[in-house]
């Protein structure tokens, strides 16, 4: 088994920062390829599971290939949120992902 951590981008958009106040470090997350976005073929959708649930962000562009393949390969076995917070009081909430992969 392996684990990937990545930061969530995008958290700033479309009202994320609304469900980004109820992410908790812990809450199961989907991630959901997204061979359609008119951004980027290789876009993944980071989806939080758990309470409230919803999209919170992307995998960032230069790490979402990786993602891509492992989720089109099913070698995710288990995603969460590894850390939530601000880098500074009026910085916007990010977050961390962890991702347990089957190699």
């Amino acid at each position: 088994m392996g684990k990937l951590n990545s930061r969530v981008a995008g958290v700033t958009f479309e009202g994320r920062q609304a469900l980004m106040k109820h992410v908790k470090v812990g809450d199961i997350i989907r991630l959901e390829a997204e061979p359609n976005n008119p951004y980027d073929p290789n876009a993944v959708a980071v989806i939080v599971e758990s309470g409230d649930g919803g999209q919170i962000g992307y995998i960032p562009r230069d790490d979402a290939p990786e993602f891509k393949k492992l989720l089109a390969d099913g070698k995710i076995l288990h995603s969460v949120i590894e850390t939530v917070g601000r880098s500074g009081p009026r910085k916007p909430i990010g977050c961390v992902i962890s991702v347990v992969t089957s190699d």
